[in-house]
C-alpha cells in the first residue's frame, strides 16, 4: 500500500510556528506520533483528529482529507 504524506498537515503546523514537539504537548501526543501521521504512517483517533484541528484552526477534512473521505 502507498503511503500518502499529509503535507498540509505539515504545512499548517509550521505556518503556525509549531514545532512537532509543541504540537504534540498541545495535543497530548508523543513527537513521534505527530510525524507519523504527517508522513501519513498512522491514522489519528478522532479525538487526536479534533485536537489537532482546533490547535492548527484548520477542518479536520482539509488537514486529513484521506481519513475524512468516503
Amino acid at each position: 500500500m502507498m503511503v500518502k504524506k499529509r503535507e498540509k498537515l505539515s504545512e499548517a503546523r509550521k505556518s503556525q510556528g509549531l514545532s512537532r514537539v509543541q504540537l504534540a504537548d498541545l495535543v497530548g501526543v508523543s513527537k513521534e506520533h505527530i510525524r507519523s501521521l504527517e508522513y501519513g504512517r498512522v491514522r489519528p483517533s478522532i479525538p487526536v483528529m479534533f485536537k489537532i484541528s482546533r490547535v492548527l484552526q484548520k477542518d479536520p477534512e482539509w488537514l486529513f482529507d484521506d481519513v475524512t473521505k468516503m
